[in-house]
């Protein structure tokens, strides 16, 4: 009897500790996943007001209708719940109030001025100071007009943030403030970024956001479907501390206890944003992550049990048999908790207190591609740790086994197949009855897509503003040469037509005839090369060619031109029947693309050959412009901020808005060759007219 109370005593004692610690694990696992959540979120919306202000600091000035449009692009791209507004604050010094508000009412913003609030919350005029922070654009609109005009400067927390962007040049957070936007107890904050003159270090404005941060918590619960935890955030960054937003964990927590050291019930852990840090407390809700019921069967099966042992000592048999099935039940817990394991939803693995490996669930399994067979009993770190992480990581593994618990560590783990993972891990030491160490184990999380997906972001996000900034030069450059154009050309011509006809009236009565006719002719022929000129401007804007003729004879006359006009040897090659015809959309494009591509061949080509070749080869429609020039690398040109550089990467992209591909070869010595192919399927059938 003894023996088997004992036995049921010790069963129950493992299976309640093991469910325990399965209690923890889940725990554990919904916070790091909040936490993690929170972060990322805190970090795209970094990432964003600083790569807005990036963007909109290479241009020398933007209008409201171009913020809107980049704020646009913004939430097509990705969707941000918790952010209210991004908005541009100009730096306006008292002096030019007046006149930024004039301006102001003149762009529509009817009755605007600059604004603070005053002590019973209402917005007033701001009184004067010598600089003004004032919300100038702001998207969306809706919902936001009372920020129009709102003067940050004129609240503390908002002051010292902007002064602080201003003196580090860096993107800061502001202290948990309440929006303008919204009145009552829900906090908010502001990323604030600044944004300068190019070049010259002086400073213009901020590029701000506007977050809230009782959505921002919402959203991550949401999404990781943890209903059953409550949350708390505390602002260290702000003496005294801030609570910035309380479930139903005791509001005790920010006076009477160090939260450096969490109670069984809760998780802490750090928040970071630029310049501040934020105190994440996790707390579980009343009946989460409770015991299960089922356990208690175990002690209750053991008492039976013994019982049935004691009444039955002097039948052996019965003994015997009732030992068995004791036995049999101790064996089915232990599957069962294996199975516990084994089929948990996260990578989970053990190591003993020599770091040797001897548990491995199959969703490890099934992420490394290492069988347990393959992996109980060698060294963690020796068989799934990359040579230079091995040293790091043996510290963190050791640090566990004497005690430190991991959290949030993130590991490179290669694969059965020589892949590397990205493994966010979490570990808790393991300890036997007597409380010694025997070992640890770790539940991780693949986050090897996350960072694919963060590094791939910017990559898109920088090659994004490197095609506005190169568009924007590009508009500047045709307004500089029309206006080049027009100066040097029409504009003179038409200067002497005035010369003549002024002279004409001066002298009319003075003169005969014929020094009239001859004063008159001159006149005449200045205005005819006058309009010639501008012809020929306007056909380098839009050719009428291409929608009288089509794009064949288009190429044909514009190479006769620039060979014409330059002197150089323009090739025009075709197969194709003059009066074809193609879409709209596919005419100008391909007709751009060879007349930058010409022009590129007459500037750096020297003195030889160019070739414009367009022809239909099996349903592909090809164009080819080949010169016989110096050549140049076009893997450093494609990727340096030469305009020639820029040039390529502008018909690449004319290229893909028709769904054609653009392929450029070049080498020294050999010349260049620009070639655009169009499947049948995207131009359709060919048109003749």
């Amino acid at each position: 009897m003894t023996i088997g109370l004992l036995a049921t005593v010790i069963t129950s004692l493992f299976v309640f500790r093991l469910d325990g610690d399965r209690r923890v694990l889940e725990f554990q696992k919904m916070s790091t996943e909040v936490q993690t959540d929170i972060q990322k979120s805190l970090d795209i919306y970094h990432e964003l007001i600083a790569d807005s202000a990036a963007a909109i600091g290479i241009t020398s000035s933007i209008s409201r209708n171009q913020f809107a449009s980049f704020v646009q692009a913004i939430e097509n791209e990705h969707l941000h719940p918790a952010m209210r507004a991004i908005s541009w604050i100009p730096i306006v010094n008292d002096e030019s109030r007046d006149q930024f508000e004039n301006r102001a009412n003149s762009e529509g913003l009817d009755n605007f001025q600059i604004t603070q609030r005053d002590t019973n919350g209402q917005l007033i005029r701001s009184e004067e100071r010598a600089l003004y922070y004032p919300v100038f654009y702001i998207e969306p609109l809706e919902g936001n007009e009372p920020a129009i005009g709102f003067d940050l400067g004129s609240n503390q927390h908002r002051l010292d943030a902007l002064s602080m962007s201003t003196a580090t040049e860096s993107t800061v957070a502001t202290s948990p403030i309440e929006l303008v936007q919204r009145q009552g107890s829900s906090l908010g904050f502001l990323i604030f970024s600044p944004v300068y003159v190019q070049n010259t270090g002086v400073l213009r404005g901020f590029v701000s956001g506007v977050f809230d941060i009782d959505v921002l918590v919402q959203s991550s619960l949401l999404s990781n479907q943890s209903s059953d935890i409550d949350i708390a955030l505390i602002d260290e960054s702000h003496d005294p501390l801030i609570p910035i937003l309380n479930g139903t964990i005791d509001d005790g927590i920010f006076e009477e206890r160090d939260l450096a050291r969490p109670v069984s019930h809760e998780s802490v852990g750090e928040i970071v944003l630029p310049n501040r840090v934020w105190k994440l407390v996790i707390g579980k809700s009343d009946g989460a992550f409770e015991r299960s019921t089922w356990l208690w069967a175990v002690p209750l099966l053991g008492i039976i049990t013994s019982i049935a042992i004691a009444t039955s000592i002097l039948a052996i048999e019965r003994r015997r048999q009732a030992s068995e099935a004791f036995n049999l039940e101790l064996e089915a817990v232990s599957e069962d908790l294996a199975r516990l394991i084994d089929t948990a939803n996260a990578p989970i693995f053990g190591v003993d207190i020599n770091g040797k490996i001897n548990e491995w669930n199959a969703n490890i399994a099934a992420t490394t591609g290492y069988s347990r067979d393959d992996v109980i009993g060698r060294d963690l770190v020796d068989a799934l740790i990359p040579e230079e992480n091995q040293s790091q990581v043996r510290a963190v593994l050791e640090a566990a086994l004497v005690g430190e618990q991991t959290e949030n560590y993130e590991s490179p783990v290669v694969t059965s197949d020589g892949r590397t993972l990205q493994i966010l891990l979490n570990s808790t030491t393991r300890r036997n009855g007597q409380g010694e160490i025997i070992g640890a184990v770790g539940v991780g999380q693949d986050v090897t897509e996350r960072v694919r997906t963060e590094i791939e972001r910017n990559r898109l996000f920088t090659e994004k503003a490197d095609l506005i900034r190169q568009l924007l030069e590009t508009q500047e450059e045709e307004r500089a040469a029309i206006a080049y154009d027009l100066h040097d050309g029409p504009a003179q011509q038409l200067s002497g037509a005035s010369m003549f006809i002024e002279s004409y009236i001066a002298v009319k009565d003075e003169i005969d005839i014929v020094e009239s006719d001859s004063i008159i002719s001159k006149a005449k022929d200045s205005v005819g090369f006058a309009l010639e000129e501008i012809q020929r401007i306007m056909a380098g804007l839009r050719p009428s060619s291409l929608d009288d003729l089509g794009l064949v004879q288009s190429l044909r006359e514009s190479a006769n031109e620039v060979s014409r006009r330059t002197g150089h040897s323009i090739e025009f090659i075709t197969q194709l029947d003059e009066r074809t015809r193609f879409d709209e959309t596919i005419e100008i494009v391909l007709y751009r693309i060879a007349q930058e591509a010409v022009n590129n061949a007459v500037k750096h080509a020297g003195g030889g050959r160019v070739s414009v070749e367009l022809i239909d080869r099996d349903g592909v429609l090809v164009l080819k412009v080949k010169d016989s020039g110096a050549g140049f690398d076009v893997d450093l040109m494609m990727t340096s901020a030469d305009k020639r550089g820029m040039g390529l990467v502008g018909m690449r992209e004319r290229a893909a808005m028709i769904g054609a591909g653009l392929t450029v070869t070049s080498r020294a010595g050999d010349g260049t060759l620009v070639t655009v192919e169009l499947v049948s399927s995207t131009h359709g059938e060919f048109k003749h007219v």
